[in-house]
Formats: C-alpha cells, structure tokens, sequence
C-alpha cells in the first residue's frame, strides 16, 4: 500500500511543474474512494432486481443503466 502523497514525485515527473501534478494526485485519491463506495453500494442489491432485469431479457448495458444504478443510489 502507498500513500497517496509518494506519488507526487512520480507526477511532478511525468506532468512537470504546475497544476498538472496536483490535479493528477486529487483525482488518484478521489478515484479509489468513490470506486469503493460504489462497489459496495451496487454489491448490496438484492438478487431479485438483478433477477428480473434478466427475465426481461435486459442486455449487460440496460442492466446497468435501468436495474443496478437506480437501485443502488435508492
């Protein structure tokens, strides 16, 4: 595990000096907590909504857009 702050380095060198490094180390650490919240949000649907996404025949894409995402901001 590597805190967030040891990457400026490893930025400063690929974006340079300026806003470029900053913006690149805030959405790092912005990205991980909300990719995990949202994991834990979309894992806590019931099986029944994923159940009848797929006897109405919903393609991966429907799925996610009409039954996982409405379900898991409710």
């Amino acid at each position: 595990m590597v805190p967030k702050l040891a990457l400026l380095p490893v930025f400063l060198n690929m974006f340079g000096l300026g806003e470029g490094p900053q913006v690149a180390l805030v959405a790092t650490a912005v990205f991980f907590f909300v990719w995990i919240s949202t994991m834990s949000a979309v894992m806590a649907i019931p099986s029944g909504h994923r159940d009848a996404g797929q006897v109405f025949g919903a393609s991966p894409w429907q799925m996610f857009r009409h039954v996982l995402l409405p379900a898991s901001c409710a």
